[in-house]
């Protein structure tokens, strides 16, 4: 249940959020260097769609996914397309961080509907489980829209 009982700021997560902060900034200067660094954080964007589309079953290869780019989206197949919608609602997402830097759950369903391209709101069925290939059940979302919204 959130927020968490035990205390999340060790010295060991101090240090590796200074760490991360440095490598973040040694990142930031970067792309202030190329001529596009759009592409490059679209790129990273697409990366992290594709990994967490694999934990849904999800599953594309980098080809498919910058053919579709370079061919305007007519070489999808679902997956590739699913996972396109993915990295756009990381932008999505950002874009709502920067209007309002609040995350609630309202932001979680916009961000959800401009995946699945719905109006849909909080699930209401319960029994959801992601399983990996082997039929483990690996994550077992919360149950229930008061649950969720507190």
């Amino acid at each position: 249940m959130l927020p968490p009982q035990k205390r999340l700021e060790t010295a060991t997560v101090l240090r590796k959020t200074i760490e991360a902060t440095r490598s973040l900034a040694q990142l930031n200067g970067m792309l202030t260097n190329l001529p596009n660094p759009r592409l490059c954080l679209d790129t990273i964007h697409l990366q992290e769609a594709k990994g967490s589309s694999e934990l849904e079953s999800i599953i594309t290869t980098n080809d498919d996914l910058y053919k579709s780019l370079v061919a305007n989206k007519k070489l999808e197949n679902s997956s590739t397309k699913e996972v396109l919608r993915y990295k756009e609602a990381l932008w999505n997402g950002m874009r709502y961080i920067k209007e309002r830097p609040f995350i609630n759950t309202n932001l979680c369903v916009k961000i959800v509907q401009s995946i699945k391209k719905n109006t849909a709101s909080i699930r209401k069925t319960p029994g959801t489980v992601l399983k990996n290939n082997k039929g483990e059940i690996i994550y077992t979302p919360p149950t229930g829209e008061t649950i969720i919204r507190e």
